[in-house]
């Protein structure tokens, strides 16, 4: 059907034109200076780089109640730079348990010149995180770890603010601090438990678990918006690691998060309710050099 905005291309869920979403890409260099004060105990810093690329396209319907319309959908590629950092501290405290601690500073990015009108204060900075984690050794064949981790999604407001924010006469336009985003109003706390099988010298077998509640509830920020920001509870993982003669080594992991629908009301269309069923899969390839 034709449209006004969009000619003669199909309309889309967010009244715009064409297909909708956005890609993010992230890139985070850690390089690492670490310290053994101990016999048994260590601590580290890594410096945080971070480089971002991000494209948004099908959003035009909404650009009109952006700071800067312009700025908002189908300007192509984007690239911002950040700095964060990273600290942490490792321990055996027994022959058959290791216990560890770390903490990530939030990655504070520059703005999107090109996308500025669609995320609140212009950026979209990666949220701090702190975290536990204790490893024990029944034997020399088997490592059962466990993590538990808190993200401060909320305290980034490009992700924290309600998508409702925008969305009234007189309301703070989006793009500006107050502006609409994606309704993660909660800081999330995740439950890891993984187990590594060293099944020769070379080869090392991997299987995880992962449990988060999701960092908004079955409300109107929790549906119109997670078209695009997928936030699933529960995850699986399996993974391997191939070291070479030389001492390098080859990384590979497989990640499935079980899907889960999201209800509530929509914010684009009043009185309407929307669902939302997230299918997410991903594949992790890593390489490490000994030197």
């Amino acid at each position: 059907m034709e449209t006004p905005l969009c000619g003669a291309k199909p309309g889309n869920f967010f009244t715009g034109c064409d297909e909708a979403g956005f890609g993010l890409a992230q890139l985070i260099i850690a390089p690492t200076i670490a310290w053994k004060v101990s016999p048994n105990h260590s601590i580290g810093v890594s410096p945080l780089f971070a480089m971002q690329r991000f494209e948004a396209f099908g959003l035009q319907g909404v650009a009109p109640l952006s700071k800067y319309p312009s700025k908002f959908s189908n300007n192509g590629h984007d690239v911002a730079l950040g700095v964060g950092v990273r600290v942490g501290w490792y321990a055996e405290v027994r022959p058959w348990l290791s216990l560890g601690a770390a903490y990530s500073s939030k990655v504070y990015m520059q703005e999107f010149d090109d996308y500025k009108g669609l995320f609140a204060e212009g950026s979209f900075d990666i949220p701090a995180n702190y975290s536990v984690g204790a490893a024990i050794r029944p034997n020399d064949d088997w490592i059962i770890a466990l993590d538990i981790q808190r993200i401060e999604f909320a305290e980034v407001k490009a992700l924290g603010n309600s998508v409702l924010n925008s969305l009234s006469p007189g309301a703070p336009a989006i793009g500006s601090a107050s502006g609409s985003a994606f309704g993660w109003d909660r800081n999330q706390t995740n439950y890891k438990l993984g187990v590594t099988y060293f099944a020769s010298p070379q080869l090392s077998l991997r299987a995880g678990y992962a449990y988060g509640e999701r960092a908004n509830d079955n409300d109107i920020d929790a549906t119109t918006l997670s078209v695009l920001t997928p936030n699933p509870i529960h995850q699986f993982a399996l993974g391997l690691s191939w070291k070479t003669q030389q001492g390098n080594e080859l990384h590979v992991g497989f990640e499935h998060f079980i899907k889960e629908t999201y209800r509530g009301p929509s914010a684009l269309f009043p009185g309407a309710r929307e669902s939302v069923t997230p299918y997410v899969n991903a594949i992790h390839v890593a390489y490490t050099w000994a030197l």
